[in-house]
């Protein structure tokens, strides 16, 4: 079975196809989350925002960590490219945190970079400093 999914960005349509088998719901949210990179590579943070917002949103209720730690780092890096930096650190805690708990440790401290990153733009040194310094420990 094919689903299809399509978003409207300003420089025209965006549409994914997924072929799903054994997990429609584990497809479309793979499908969302590849529709938010395109919005994204075609600067429509907004779309791109909404899309990973949803894919997260249904790999949470599926229960994929994995891929929610990735779609969480994604947003939490659009929403520190749009300077909602709150969002970015609470959205990108939450990615560490499951890369943490997984075990990811190259995910872990890319997360910890990007968190870094928006802790230092939102002014907040101390904790920026933290973050940085341990993204590049080994």
């Amino acid at each position: 079975m094919r689903h299809a999914i399509t978003a409207t960005a300003p420089s025209g349509t965006i549409a994914a196809s997924s072929a799903v088998t054994k997990n429609t719901s584990t497809g479309i949210a793979k499908a969302l989350s590849d529709l938010g990179t395109v919005a994204a590579a075609v600067d429509d943070l907004e779309l791109a925002g909404e899309l990973f917002a949803e894919s997260a949103r249904r790999f949470r209720e599926l229960d994929e960590p994995s891929r929610l730690a990735i779609v969480l780092a994604n947003v939490g890096h659009i929403s520190h490219q749009q300077g909602d930096y709150a969002h970015s650190i609470e959205v990108t805690e939450e990615a560490v945190a499951i890369q943490q708990r997984l075990g990811h440790k190259h995910s872990e401290a890319i997360s910890l970079y990007n968190l870094g990153s928006s802790y230092l733009s939102a002014g907040e040194l101390d904790r920026a400093r933290r973050r940085l310094v341990v993204s590049a420990s080994p």
